[in-house]
């Protein structure tokens, strides 16, 4: 059985190479067995950010609020948020712009 420091130990060394699909699927299944895992939100929401595209997107600010929900004070959620909210098109999506400042 693989524990929560497991799944984020991999969740890094995906991270650091650039697998952010893989990072995502770790992620996923480190959640299936630990829901409440803020840390893991986290790697998931950047995982999903890197991809950069509209879908994932919206599952990023998804994830980041689900993160936020369970762990307010979780820097590395906040800090993700706010990069992410602040690299956001204001034409496109203003409310998500609005939210970094």
């Amino acid at each position: 059985m693989t524990t929560t420091d497991e799944y984020l130990g991999l969740c890094a060394d995906l991270h650091a190479a650039g697998g952010y699909a893989a990072m995502r699927g770790t992620a996923q299944e480190g959640l299936r067995h630990d829901p409440t895992s803020a840390d893991l939100h986290c790697r998931l929401a950047l995982g999903r950010v890197r991809e950069d595209e509209d879908d994932h997107d919206d599952e990023a600010e998804r994830t980041f609020r689900a993160g936020l929900a369970l762990a307010p004070d979780h820097l590395g959620l906040l800090a993700g948020y706010a990069e992410f909210c602040l690299a956001a098109d204001a034409f496109e999506h203003p409310g998500r712009a609005a939210r970094a400042h």
